[in-house]
């Protein structure tokens, strides 16, 4: 009998992702994942017993690959070089930014992983787009 197969949060988290790069995050679901990996959903679940987790570690690492392009130095000034960035990102990676930006209220949460990697606080979280609907 072939040895079992073992699947790490950290292999259904890194499918996720490419899951999200190839087909947007419409196609995430438990099936879909286990496809990617070539499983049943059980590990998936045994992991991350409701998707919301697995969403927001998604997001988590979804930011970290943005926060590369917005610490960049494209010019001398910090904030520009952000805005760049983000542009750059949102052009390359068209599944990765709909899936930060444009579904839920995940805005609010990838600006605090951002401003918390940095080290000064550029973002107001006064400001209405960051409060819940």
């Amino acid at each position: 009998m072939p040895p079992q197969t073992i699947f790490s949060r950290e292999k259904i988290l890194n499918a996720t992702v490419e899951l999200i790069q190839k087909k947007g995050l419409g196609a995430v679901s438990a099936r879909s994942i286990a496809a990617e990996i070539g499983s049943s959903t059980a590990p998936i679940y045994s992991y991350f017993p409701r998707m919301e987790e697995l969403h927001r570690d998604v997001t988590v690492m979804l930011a970290k690959k943005l926060t590369v392009y917005m610490e960049k130095e494209y010019t001398s000034i910090r904030f520009l070089n952000m805005g760049i960035g983000m542009t750059i990102f949102a052009r390359e990676n068209p599944n990765y930014y709909e899936a930060l930006f444009m579904t839920s209220n995940r805005l609010r949460d990838v600006f605090r992983e951002i401003d918390d990697m940095g080290d000064a606080t550029l973002i107001n979280y006064d400001n209405p787009i960051f409060q819940n609907p």
